[in-house]
């Protein structure tokens, strides 16, 4: 079995790549608007990260939210998707 080029193998993830960022893009402008119970996992200075129940861990991407009042890491908290991303959405708290 022949090897193939690495400049071939290179073009052809990143038109893989690029393809998928398409889908994922499609996919999450899908959920803007809506209202989702996200999982509170971490927090940083100015957002919290959280996971919907369609995201796994170290696979698909997280919610980004704002901080606009107290929460609670390990909380589940409702939240309106203001806005998406490749792989990730922001969102508000309700």
């Amino acid at each position: 079995m022949k090897q193939i080029p690495y400049k071939t193998r290179e073009r052809r993830f990143h038109t893989l790549m690029q393809t998928q960022r398409k889908i994922s893009s499609n996919i999450q402008q899908k959920f803007v608007g809506q209202t989702l119970e996200v999982l509170i996992e971490e927090e940083y200075k100015d957002h919290f990260i959280g996971r919907t129940q369609y995201d796994a861990p170290s696979i698909d991407g997280v919610v980004f939210l704002k901080k606009s009042k107290k929460i609670k890491l390990g909380e589940i908290q409702k939240v309106k998707i203001t806005n998406s991303f490749e792989y990730d959405l922001e969102a508000e708290a309700l």
